[in-house]
């Protein structure tokens, strides 16, 4: 039963601390104080109701919490999330499915049951490395991307003036052209709500700056009255609890028609998620000395987003941000994270009547504060100070979603990724070593011509030879040979980043081991690992290696080269 138990309940469960119980309990009511505000915005962004944000903060994160490893990955919404379902529902223009109807939460809650099962599948088959795919700069640019685009989307709703339509230029263009019609009001609202939004975080660094602006917003607003001024208002929010099951209002015939798009836009949500989920996973494991297991908590967030669709709300994720809120608010364990979820229990039974005051405007600047922070002006700076290359490949990915859309921008981005990573294993620099009499090595750049010394090449490759790289291998080694300033005597591979050899690479070994014994070489493996060892035994190729020929490290083998029988001259 120990073994059962061990199994089922989360492994965070382990790390709990009693001593840690009152200072969860504070944080989970700082961390509700700051999310609540934060994820009406990503509702906003989402296009469905505000109660559906809320929704995100309360079984999804419970069902983290009872299935996850981390003790700290705060669960909720994710703009970026958020404008890609946006973006992928508005572009399906799928009939009788409009912005904030009771048919596009259902869709929404349809993407994050797919969602839900992607992530799942990942977890099971154990692709969580997939989130490493990814560089830094491409996420950089793809959330700048997503941060323009939601800023210029909340712009008419601090403006009190009815959204553009048409292409991304058209839209803007229209924005700019009802300037003239702008509602004072709600830009007085909003700009004010943005004033304390930047600056009482900086005076104050944990008070809960969003939920003060609605607060006193609300005041105002029901003092004034501004409605009757034309200040648009939130309206009446249902209270309550979600109810809980499959979502209502949809037309399964559409569903059907339209599942490839619908499964589309959830696979590129879970990739964001994934991502997302495993750099905050990640970070914090590391910071804490926890042990990590990312595929536990891929399955958490698998788990969490079959909760969101069945409790009527949009896609969630580990959040970064939050995580961080969650953990410098004194948060130790996942007990803080179901404190928020019972802090919003209590605000949704209790309190939600008071927001339908609450001026849209104020709402949209929440959001923008929110669009700005993916905007991360240092780390462009820092991309630009380290590489130029992918600095402009992060302003592309920025400029790609803005122009046409993150349907599109992510698509290209999630390819560009891939194929980037493909070209540096497949031009990844090989090098020529050589060793001093202290067995220190000098790298160089691997150039026909080169040698280690008279006689001697040592070689090495610094990845793994696959499929798109082994003929480059073979035709680096074949140069070295044919061009090398005296006759070789000695080969050694330097194998220490070599780990693997799939079907294609094997078939280039035996090609490679031919070309030795063809020019009379001799070749010796440096460093070999036991994967690698497996991997050539499983290839039948260890008759054409013996022991005597693989050394365990560089002195070694180059210490026997030097102890080499010499022919006379």
């Amino acid at each position: 039963m120990k073994n059962v138990a061990e199994v089922l309940l989360p492994p965070w469960i382990k790390l709990l601390h009693r001593k840690w119980l009152v200072g969860d309990l504070i944080a989970g009511v700082i961390l509700a104080a700051i999310a609540i505000p934060e994820v009406m915005g990503y509702a906003s962004i989402a296009k469905i109701p505000v109660s559906a944000g809320l929704y995100t903060l309360i079984l999804p994160v419970i069902v983290f919490a009872a299935i996850g490893a981390s003790r700290f990955l705060t669960i909720g919404g994710d703009a970026a999330v958020a404008a890609l379902v946006a973006a992928g529902l508005g572009g399906a223009a799928i009939s009788g499915v409009t912005p904030g109807s009771t048919q596009w939460l259902a869709y929404t809650c349809i993407i994050a049951l797919i969602c839900g099962a992607l992530l799942t599948l990942a977890a099971i088959f154990r692709v969580g490395f997939i989130a490493d795919f990814f560089s830094v700069p491409v996420i950089t640019g793809l959330r700048a991307g997503v941060g323009v685009l939601i800023i210029l989307g909340m712009i008419p709703e601090i403006l009190g003036v009815l959204p553009g339509k048409g292409s991304f230029l058209e839209a803007q263009w229209s924005v700019i052209n009802s300037i003239p019609s702008t509602n004072l009001l709600d830009l007085a609202y909003a700009v004010g709500s943005i004033v304390v939004l930047v600056l009482l975080p900086r005076l104050i660094p944990k008070f809960p700056a969003a939920l003060a602006v609605i607060i006193v917003s609300i005041i105002l607003s029901t003092t004034l009255n501004s409605a009757a001024s034309g200040v648009a208002v939130v309206g009446e929010i249902p209270g309550g609890l979600p109810s809980f099951g499959l979502p209502q209002g949809l037309d399964l015939d559409a569903v059907r028609a339209n599942a490839g798009l619908l499964t589309y836009i959830a696979l590129l949500c879970a990739v964001l998620l994934l991502t997302s989920g495993a750099v905050a996973s990640r970070s914090y494991a590391q910071k804490a000395g926890d042990p990590l297991d990312l595929n536990r908590d891929i399955l958490g967030i698998g788990g969490s987003n079959f909760a969101a669709g069945l409790t009527g709300t949009m896609p969630t994720g580990g959040s970064l941000s939050k995580t961080l809120i969650m953990v410098s608010s004194g948060g130790r364990s996942q007990i803080a994270n179901l404190a928020m979820a019972g802090v919003t229990i209590i605000f949704l039974l209790a309190f939600t009547s008071a927001l339908q005051n609450m001026p849209k405007a104020v709402l949209a600047a929440i959001v923008l504060v929110i669009a700005c922070r993916l905007i991360t002006i240092n780390g462009f700076r820092q991309i630009l100070a380290r590489s130029k290359v992918e600095f402009v490949g992060a302003v592309n990915t920025m400029i790609l979603i803005c122009v046409f859309g993150i349907l599109i921008g992510l698509t290209v981005a999630i390819v560009a990724s891939t194929i980037y990573t493909i070209k540096r294993l497949y031009r990844a620099k090989s090098y020529i070593i050589s060793l001093n009499s202290a067995d220190v090595p000098t790298y160089v750049e691997a150039q026909p011509g080169l040698q280690s010394e008279p006689g001697l090449i040592i070689f090495r490759f610094p990845t793994m030879v696959f499929y798109a790289n082994a003929n480059r291998f073979m035709d680096q080694v074949r140069e070295l040979v044919k061009q090398a300033p005296d006759p070789v005597e000695w080969f050694i591979v330097d194998a220490s980043a070599v780990d693997d050899l799939d079907y294609s690479s094997g078939v280039m070994l035996n090609t490679f081991i031919k070309f030795m014994k063809d020019n009379g070489i001799k070749l010796v493996i440096a460093r070999r690992d036991a994967m690698l060892s497996e991997a050539i035994l499983k290839q039948r190729l260890d008759e054409y290696v013996p022991d005597e020929d693989v050394w365990a490290s560089l002195p070694e083998a180059y210490a026997a080269f030097q102890a080499r029988p010499r022919t006379p001259v």
